[in-house]
């Protein structure tokens, strides 16, 4: 039997037990007789433990698993059969659809009118969204009326360093910005820096802290806030210490925050669309995209950051939010010496990163290779060079970064 023989239901099977992944967008109903039951007992141990009991389910599902083994060792499962199943699922219902409607007696245009609206039900995960004209020319009209009436410079919501938001206009909703830098360059400590600024200016900000933990972020923006070291939390203080500590925490719970943990582009999709209903939500920090997989292409790490960084900018256009993900640099990067800016090409695992972002802003600590280990956390000279799609590329604005406090400000050249 060639693999083309093989029904869609068994070639999706097969690259389940193949690639020991549940692939996104399928459910029950794709599937039908005895792939259906074998489908479910799947998905349960997959819910229960994170993979497949290959000798289970050849035990309790004989004639069905040993059609699927055979076709897995045909190497039959692929993408493309995933696709075209959840297509398949698609026509069946609109034929039952169809048929139950034709049976009613119901007019033409009421058949077609009810087939249309269980169209849009049953979408697949990821199909083109279509946008509101009228809404969005109004979202564009709003910002050329706020530029004429309070003569900002920027559209987007300030960072706090007001030569960046000048070259990039701010950050914006709907764009996918890239935070990149070497280890211990401060990436973290920046991201709660703008944070904290962002949501002073009305931004509700959402960290996806893949990276550290909600008490150590914020540990990081009390620091921040109080001007006493991050290191000192924890320990005997002075009582003006003591007393900026208190304020600056009083500050933090009332900032417009919220800190997640999903490692997932489907569950951070999932998790957005979910709060979006019930607060605003305008920015959002992945921390980090070297943190995050996905389970389509898990043997291949670069196909897999380039799926994660596109899944990324389709949630900024999607869900209208502005999207900011910290990524490394590659080792090409550690090992660039003299006054030398690394650039969007030493971005770490895939350049589908880059290729993704509308922005790109790449963290350089000009005094890195001449500290020691002792002298970490000290007020540094930095430098960010700028990148954009649409945009002058290239531009690079200084600016100094203080590791005890996350406190980055901008300096004139």
């Amino acid at each position: 039997m060639t693999h083309r023989d093989q029904p869609l239901e068994r070639q999706v099977l097969a690259a389940m037990l193949t690639e020991d992944a549940m692939p996104s967008g399928l459910h029950s109903g794709c599937f039908i007789g005895d792939e259906r039951i074998l489908y479910e007992a799947m998905k349960g141990q997959y819910d229960r433990m994170g993979g497949f009991d290959k000798e289970m389910l050849a035990r309790e599902h004989p004639v069905v698993f040993e059609a699927v083994a055979e076709a897995a060792y045909q190497s039959t499962g692929s993408d493309i059969a995933v696709d075209e199943l959840r297509k398949q699922w698609k026509h069946r219902e609109l034929e039952e659809l169809g048929r139950y409607l034709m049976i009613g007696g119901d007019e033409p245009d009421t058949i077609l009118q009810t087939v249309g609206d269980r169209v849009n039900e049953i979408q697949c995960a990821g199909e083109r969204r279509e946008y509101d004209f009228q809404a969005t020319l109004s979202s564009v009209y709003g910002n050329i009326e706020k530029g004429m009436l309070k003569g900002s410079e920027i559209v987007g919501f300030p960072t706090g360093i007001p030569d960046l938001d000048r070259k990039i206009s701010g950050i914006e909703r709907g764009k996918l910005y890239v935070l990149g830098g070497l280890k211990k360059t401060g990436k973290s400590r920046f991201m709660v820096s703008a944070s904290i600024h962002l949501a002073r200016a009305g931004a509700g900000v959402c960290i996806d802290s893949l990276e550290m933990s909600a008490e150590q972020l914020v540990g990081l923006a009390v620091s921040n806030l109080s001007h006493v070291d991050s290191k000192l939390l924890g320990t005997k203080l002075e009582q003006a210490q003591y007393d900026r500590m208190l304020q600056a925490s009083s500050d933090v719970s009332v900032l417009d925050w919220l800190i997640c943990r999903e490692k997932t582009i489907d569950g951070l999709r999932a998790y957005l669309t979910y709060k979006k209903k019930t607060r605003n939500i305008d920015v959002v920090f992945v921390d980090f995209i070297q943190r995050m997989n996905n389970d389509r292409y898990r043997s291949d790490r670069v196909r897999e950051v380039e799926y994660i960084s596109k899944c990324l900018a389709d949630i900024s256009r999607e869900l209208d939010v502005a999207v900011v993900v910290l990524s490394q640099l590659s080792k090409d990067a550690e090992r660039m010496v003299g006054d030398r800016i690394p650039d969007m090409s030493c971005l770490k695992e895939s350049q589908g990163i880059a290729e993704n972002a509308d922005v790109i802003m790449i963290l350089h600590n000009q005094d890195r290779q001449n500290q020691n280990t002792e002298e970490e956390y000290t007020p540094a000279s930095m430098l960010m060079l700028i990148e954009q799609r649409y945009n002058v590329s290239g531009k690079v604005i200084s600016l100094s970064g203080d590791m005890r406090y996350s406190d980055f400000r901008g300096v004139a050249f």
